[in-house]
């Protein structure tokens, strides 16, 4: 019986110390807008969500620029962007991305002001943000300004 006791015990201690797995992604964004704004959006899905964690941001302007970090706006419905798997681990996501988004305004968390032909990069871990749980009305969202000129937003995010 000691024997079995210990031996769990060890087994426990060692899956506590196994990494952790999770996908980690990024969804690259370029837009040349005219005199309109330029949003990126990672939005949950309704069902068969996973936890995701937000933890960076790049964002380039052509032009002076600001660019707003929003949560939680009206779900997105178009325009369906490409994420792009950056583990092998499982590169199909949950997260479901949208470019040109038509996600209603959400809670604005910063905003962030952008000279020409700046890049700016962003630790959104320093935010502790989190999209848990199913529904499309949990969404993180970049929009910038109306602007004509090239908009260069990037986020990367994990999946657990």
């Amino acid at each position: 019986m000691k024997k079995l006791f210990l031996t769990m015990l060890i087994a426990g201690v060692c899956l506590a110390q196994a990494p952790r797995r999770h996908n980690t992604l990024t969804v690259p964004y370029t837009d040349s807008p005219s005199a309109s704004a330029s949003v990126l959006t990672l939005q949950q899905p309704a069902t068969n969500s996973r936890k995701v964690q937000v933890l960076w941001a790049h964002i380039n302007c052509s032009v002076a620029c600001v660019v707003e970090l929003e949560r939680n706006g009206t779900a997105a419905t178009s325009t369906a962007a490409t994420e792009i798997g950056t583990t092998d681990i499982t590169v199909t996501p949950a997260t479901n991305a949208f470019t040109d988004s038509d996600v209603g305004n959400g809670t604005t968390i910063d905003t962030f002001t952008i000279a020409a032909e700046t890049t700016i990069a962003v630790d959104l871990t320093v935010y502790n943000i989190w999209l848990i749980g199913d529904g499309t009305d949990k969404n993180l969202t970049l929009r910038s300004d109306s602007i004509t000129g090239t908009v260069r937003m990037t986020i990367g995010w994990r999946e657990f």
